[in-house]
């Protein structure tokens, strides 16, 4: 497994987004950590850096500038990616300001090995200190999670989609006045 973290100026995150990846339960001998740093203008790189220097788990890669219309960190993501080494079962994406709990990665594969899975999204709990955040990412969360029909834009050629043209189902649509 690699798991990549995608960063820019996370300096007051990064070492203990590290610290919780570097002492999971998965086995060591079985995953690397590798940092994407777009261009962070604080230490993040230096902090990456030299927890890598005493964690060979942990490898530091600066990206290049962006290239003309992408972003940053879709670009970091898929700079970490392609840098996986090839023997790589597993990409696994995480925040800088996420603290991962031992059970993590373990549990995250085994669920999508058990469930037959090819992708796996999970929500962290979130660490929610100011009004406006316990206001607005709840509500984001919600509406992003019932206004989202992630079946509409399913390849064709999945099983999800082949038993739908067996049953003559049709897509189910988040809005009841269309196309039901």
């Amino acid at each position: 497994m690699a798991v990549i973290v995608p960063v820019r100026d996370e300096s007051s995150n990064i070492a203990a987004c590290l610290h919780s990846l570097l002492t999971q339960c998965y086995p060591a001998a079985r995953f690397g950590v590798l940092v994407v740093d777009d261009e962070s203008t604080d230490d993040t790189a230096l902090i990456v850096q030299s927890l890598a220097e005493k964690n060979a788990q942990l490898k530091l890669l600066r990206s290049h500038a962006l290239p003309r219309g992408t972003t940053g960190k879709s670009h970091a993501c898929s700079l970490g990616a392609r840098a996986a080494p090839a023997r790589t079962e597993w990409l696994c994406f995480v925040d800088a300001d996420v603290r991962a709990d031992p059970p993590l990665l373990a549990s995250a594969v085994q669920a999508a090995v058990r469930e037959e899975l090819d992708l796996l999204s999970l929500a962290p709990r979130h660490e929610l200190r100011s009004f406006a955040e316990r206001l607005v990412l709840p509500c984001g969360l919600f509406t992003l999670a019932f206004t989202q029909d992630l079946r509409e834009s399913q390849a064709p050629d999945t099983a999800n989609a082949r038993h739908r043209e067996r049953n003559d189902e049709r897509p189910v649509h988040a809005d009841p006045e269309e196309g039901l």
